[in-house]
């Protein structure tokens, strides 16, 4: 497929993302392996995001509050407290509001702008991450990045879920190092480690490349990575894709071994009789676990989970949906 621009259309297909690579090959030497970089024209993905697009959702500014909109300045978050003002939310409840003088303030002194969960704010946000779902097994979400002349908003770090980042506007200095930890997940195992083990353990640079606008990059989760502003102005689009994992399969185990009597009973005394009752109690319990994962009464709902595991996004046609 050539190079040509993602449109904003339902059924966008993630051929359309990843050309002039196929998606045969994308899944063959880059998918949950390695980051990899493809470059795209300039106005590839404009239908997605450009100045103009940004700059309608952030004028829909009664969506906008400290949990959806955040700003850094240099690697570090600035307290909503000096870009929002105490008020009451849309749904009645006391909350803070967003106050865009004080905003654009401080992206004027070089703060970045981070703008979260906007996959659903125009049609070319949402065909992308209805093209990322139907291609990919997991819950999509997007975040916007908007920086300014040599700044950073996020230190080095790794992330939980895997990222496909657009570049839409300007350029950014992209680094993934080699250093991959293992299968991270959204625990506090993994979020509580110190910035300072992640600079010491990112491991050599892999990918030192400017991406310009029309670029996109993947990076799986756990791989070491930082983006830096190159331009006067920048502005990229990360999608997430979570997947389900093994932990998913044991919390869905619990809603059967409720039901179970056997994992209701008491676990023996581990001193009684030298710790014998409570192997053959544990050995009883696996045994068990085993044959109820094993059934197709546990596996077909869970695959059908496994399926229609997505985030429900819906479009409304009008008049047609109304009559």
């Amino acid at each position: 497929m050539e190079n040509s621009q993602v449109k904003a259309e339902q059924g966008l297909l993630f051929d359309s993302v990843v050309a002039p690579m196929t998606v045969t090959d994308f899944f063959k030497e880059y998918f949950r392996n390695k980051p990899v970089v493809i470059k795209g024209a300039d106005n590839k993905f404009s239908d997605v995001m450009n100045w103009k697009l940004l700059s309608d959702i952030l004028n829909q500014s009664a969506i906008w509050s400290p949990h959806s909109l955040n700003l850094y300045s240099n690697t570090r978050a600035i307290s909503a407290d000096q870009f929002s003002y105490p008020s009451l939310t849309r749904e009645g409840n006391e909350g803070r509001l967003i106050n865009f003088d004080q905003v654009a303030e401080h992206v004027k002194n070089g703060a970045s702008l981070v703008l979260n969960d906007i996959e659903t704010l125009n049609p070319g946000l949402k065909s992308v991450a209805h093209a990322i779902e139907s291609t990919f097994v997991g819950k999509v979400q997007a975040n916007l990045y908007c920086s300014r002349s040599e700044n950073q908003a996020l230190p080095v770090h790794f992330d939980t879920h895997d990222v496909f980042a657009f570049q839409v506007e300007g350029s950014k200095q992209w680094r993934v190092y080699g250093t991959s930890v293992q299968k991270p997940i959204n625990h506090h195992f993994f979020k509580s480690i110190d910035q300072s083990f992640h600079e010491a353990n990112k491991g050599e640079l892999s990918i030192d490349e400017e991406l310009t606008s029309g670029d996109f990059i993947y990076i799986p989760r756990g791989f070491y990575h930082e983006a830096m502003c190159h331009s006067e102005s920048t502005v990229h689009v990360s999608y997430s894709c979570v997947p389900i994992i093994g932990i998913d399969l044991l919390t869905a185990f619990f809603d059967v071994a409720v039901k179970d009597e056997l994992f209701r009973d008491a676990i023996p005394n581990p001193d009684e009789k030298s710790g014998k009752k409570l192997e053959e109690h544990i050995t009883r319990l696996v045994g068990r676990m085993r044959n109820n994962v094993l059934s197709p009464e546990f596996q077909e709902p869970f695959k059908e989970a496994l399926n229609n595991y997505k985030f429900d996004r819906f479009s409304v046609k009008l008049p047609d949906d109304f009559v």
